[in-house]
């Protein structure tokens, strides 16, 4: 009896380990991948406890905001960070430098505001970089990392008034953030996520981040002061003290979006907002599709300073993009010769909606659209 137990049991375990995946590093982002992503803000889905198999229904997941996620040469960025081998924009203006090894994908710096604590923009750059994705991974993993961010800013770009409260006998020289980061991420559940997009095996990963940020003021004569308890007293900026994240990813073997990241409210308990992917990765050495009826496809959309294009084979004749502002004033024209991937930097034109229209040499409308410059 005890025989056929044990021998149940093993089946059932082999069993169990057979519907697992392991999610390896072929997953990492590279240069020239666009990923294809979508907000779902207050979702209506829940977080299961760990185990599994799960099968996930998250295919009620509305695209509310779409994103295109394309990452270039670190080279083709805005500044120039050590170690990095490319970058991605984000909305807001925000750029994100990473680089990518057999274990980790990292990122290395940021360019843009730095949040909610003094909305500046700066360029803040992580030590030892900071763990986005790691791999192998298997269920029941768990690894922790830790990062460091300092953060200074000069005097002028801070609001008066949080000067003023710290009740300094002078006007402090510098301010800096010290924001400590110790994250765990623990592979807790596995199974099957139904999306918009397909049906997906998936290993999902709780990530619990831990953040201590402080403000520190460098004065004459006694050098760095830790100022961070008389700003919280004053209550004049939020997101400084002790406060803890929790996201869940979902991971798959096969793709390089994250399945589904979803972000949890300050209990933990509840989602706040779903990104999920929303249509296939795109690499620049693949071929990429142009959807039914178009003659041209523009990417990625949101886009920040360079915009890709792309026409069919056949080209009606000559044919011409016209850009647009949201006021209806034209800014640029391209003339379109090949059906080859050609780019063209609009860095000129200003953040918001870029209309668009594809003309032919008789002035006859084709195709038009509208984009979103961030």
């Amino acid at each position: 009896m005890n025989r056929q137990f044990f021998l149940f049991a093993f089946l059932c375990l082999s069993i169990a380990l057979e519907a697992q995946i392991t999610v390896t590093n072929s997953t990492f982002p590279q240069v020239g991948d666009t990923l294809n992503l979508a907000v779902h803000a207050n979702p209506a889905i829940q977080i299961t406890a760990p185990g599994g198999p799960y099968t996930w229904d998250y295919s009620g997941l509305e695209a509310q905001v779409d994103q295109q996620i394309i990452f270039r040469p670190a080279s083709e960025g805005s500044i120039a960070v050590s170690g990095a081998t490319m970058f991605a924009g984000y909305p807001g203006g925000i750029e994100n430098y990473y680089s990518s090894s057999a274990n980790a994908f990292l990122l290395l710096a940021v360019k843009g505001p730095v949040g909610q604590v003094f909305g500046v923009e700066s360029v803040f750059h992580y030590s030892p970089p900071r763990v986005e994705r790691s791999a192998p991974l298997n269920y029941q993993d768990v690894n922790s990392f830790t990062s460091n961010l300092l953060v200074p800013f000069s005097t002028e770009n801070i609001p008066s008034e949080i000067i003023d409260s710290l009740g300094l006998p002078v006007v402090p020289d510098s301010i800096r953030l010290r924001i400590a980061s110790q994250l765990t991420s623990e592979v807790d559940a596995y199974g099957t996520v139904q999306l918009p997009d397909g049906d997906f095996e998936a290993l999902r990963v709780k990530r619990t981040e831990a953040l201590d940020t402080r403000v520190d003021v460098l004065l004459p004569f006694f050098g760095w002061q830790d100022v961070t308890d008389v700003l919280l007293s004053g209550g004049l900026i939020p997101g400084i003290g002790n406060d803890t994240i929790v996201t869940y990813q979902f991971l798959s073997d096969t793709e390089k979006e994250v399945l589904v990241e979803a972000s949890m409210d300050s209990t933990g308990q509840n989602v706040q907002q779903v990104i999920f992917k929303n249509g296939d990765a795109v690499n620049a050495a693949k071929d990429r599709s142009i959807a039914r009826g178009e003659l041209l496809r523009l990417y990625p959309n949101p886009f920040s300073d360079v915009l890709n294009f792309e026409a069919r084979d056949q080209l009606p004749g000559a044919l011409q993009i016209q850009f647009f502002t949201a006021d209806g004033s034209l800014v640029k024209t391209i003339d379109v010769t090949t059906s080859s991937p050609a780019s063209v930097n609009l860095a000129g034109l200003p953040v918001g909606s870029v209309l668009f229209k594809l003309v032919n040499d008789r002035g006859e409308v084709l195709q038009s659209g509208k984009l979103i410059k961030q």
